[in-house]
This record gives C-alpha cells, structure tokens and sequence, in this order.
C-alpha cells in the first residue's frame, strides 16, 4: 500500500513539473539572467534533443527578441536583427501550432 502511494505522488509531481529537459531549463536561466544568446544556444540544443515544454516555443521567440533588441542598441544596421526576427517569427508559428493541436486533441480524445 505504501509503495501504491508513494508511486501515485511521484507520478502527480511529474506531471506537475512539466517535461523540461536540462538544455531547456539553463535556456531558462540564461534568459533571466539577460543572458539571451547564451538562452538562444540552450535552446536551440534542447530543441536538438526533442525535450521540450509546452512554452519552450514562447521562451525562445522572447530570447530570440530581446537578443534582438540588444544588438539593436548596439548597432542598427547589424546583420544579425533580421535572423533574429526571421527565427521568433518561426518560433512563435510553431507555438501557435503547438497550442491549436493541443485544442484540436484536448476537443476530440
């Protein structure tokens, strides 16, 4: 009985705690941090590894901009603002997608 227990809160603890992979959580970190290439980097390595959340595509289009809006200080005419931005935009379509398959199986299953 208490091994039945015991498996039933490990299993409600996972599924509270989301699924993010190690890259995605440094991702984390680093974007709070104002770290944002180095975000942009933990990102692109846990999208690599497929161990992603709900909201990594979220995290990542705002690493993505405010990493935008930094080289944009620095310099306007940077080669780098329209990669950023062509990579967010990206990132954000891919969120959205993610949220309406969500919808379209929460609906149906």
């Amino acid at each position: 009985m208490k091994k039945m227990l015991f498996l039933v809160i490990m299993g409600a603890l996972v599924a509270f705690t989301g699924c993010k992979g190690t890259n995605e959580k440094r991702g984390d970190e680093h974007l709070e941090a104002g770290r944002f290439r180095n975000a942009i980097n933990s990102y692109l390595e846990a999208k690599k590894k497929g161990k992603i959340s709900d909201e990594f595509y979220d995290n990542f289009a705002l690493a993505l901009i405010r990493a935008a809006d930094a080289e944009a200080k620095k310099d306007l005419n940077s080669q780098l603002l329209s990669g950023y931005f062509e990579q967010a935009q990206k990132a954000l379509d891919s969120a959205k997608k993610r949220r309406s398959d969500t919808r379209i199986c929460d609906s149906s299953c």
